[in-house]
């Protein structure tokens, strides 16, 4: 990511947190860029001075306690910020500073009428089973349980961006003027044409980004980069902000939209967890031993009582369910 695109993110995060907008890992984020420099820091104040101008206020935006505390520590220092006056002379500003900071006005005045004044917007909730829709431009996405898709009314005419609550696989139609972004918690997903599927659950300390096609580019709020190609998975760490790449052994990734599961010599916690995730249950295994036993086979579009059954007899260990609780039973297996 260039320093352009750094400084525009932050731009966008500092705007959201003005409009009282920001999640709680934004503001997190944001608090650790402006302390890792002298230089964020004197970024962040010029830029808050710059939308209180275009506000019209001297007092500061409504904020939460959350917003409160932050200002406090970072600026525990300093007074309020007052409205900029003109001042008494004029200064003799080169043409290009002259630009810069027509710029930089410009873009916070747009900033700050994106956030005051909502964009209308479609939201696609998936609440008791899985949704799947064809979106204006073709792509299509389909949304796991408990997982929500905004965009703008207007999506596909200027830009194609979505905001992703939950996890999703998406077959994005190419088009290499208009960029696929999908904003998740701390993370921008950007696509052209491909198909990929993105955990970025709320109750997750990780965003997952697994390739079935394709080329993803990842991009976090804290300036790292990653390139995926087929077969590889990003993991963002929500905490930390770290960013990585690799390999993606995971060849059950779709069992929630597919129901296909295929187990190679799979130790019975691996199991435990694909079916736990492809039939929204909850799983324990109630004696440690059993969690070495190893299993090997596939299921196809079968009833979860089905697939416990095969399990029941081929490993020899005894399973309970009632309702959505499953517990694995047993001194050890076959």
């Amino acid at each position: 990511m260039d320093e352009n695109s750094r400084h525009i993110d932050f731009e966008i995060l500092v705007g959201k947190y003005l409009a009282g907008e920001a999640s709680p890992h934004e503001i997190e984020v944001l608090e650790n860029w402006v302390k890792t420099s002298e230089e964020n820091k004197k970024l962040f104040r010029e830029q808050k001075r710059v939308w209180m101008l275009a506000a019209g206020k001297t007092a500061s935006f409504k904020s939460t306690e959350a917003f409160s505390q932050l200002e406090k520590t970072l600026f525990a220092d300093e007074k309020e910020i007052p409205a900029i006056k003109p001042p008494a002379k004029k200064l003799a500003l080169s043409p290009v500073w002259r630009v810069a900071a027509a710029v930089t006005v410009l873009v916070s005045i747009g900033l700050l009428i994106y956030f005051m004044v909502k964009t209308p917007q479609t939201e696609l909730v998936a609440h008791a089973g899985i949704l799947t829709e064809k979106l204006t431009d073709g792509s299509e996405v389909t949304l796991n349980q408990q997982s929500k898709l905004t965009f703008a009314n207007d999506f596909g005419k200027n830009e194609r961006r979505v905001s992703l609550q939950g996890d999703a696989y998406f077959d994005v139609a190419k088009n290499p003027e208009k960029p696929f972004i999908i904003e998740t918690d701390g993370l921008d997903i950007k696509v052209l044409g491909t198909s990929f599927y993105v955990d970025a659950g709320a109750t997750s300390d990780i965003v997952e980004v697994i390739v079935q096609s394709g080329t993803v580019e990842l991009h976090s709020y804290g300036g790292g980069e990653v390139t995926l190609e087929a077969g590889e998975k990003g993991i963002y760490a929500k905490g930390s902000g770290n960013l990585q790449k690799v390999v993606s052994g995971d060849q059950n990734f779709l069992s929630w939209k597919t129901k296909i599961m295929k187990f190679e010599d799979a130790d019975l916690t691996t199991v435990a967890t694909v079916i736990a995730k492809t039939y929204r249950v909850k799983i324990e295994i109630e004696n440690p031993q059993l969690r070495e036993c190893r299993l090997t086979a596939t299921f196809d579009n079968q009833s979860l009582d089905d697939v416990l059954m095969i399990i029941e007899q081929t490993l020899d260990i005894e399973i309970s369910r009632s309702g959505e609780s499953v517990t694995f039973l047993g001194n050890g297996c076959l």
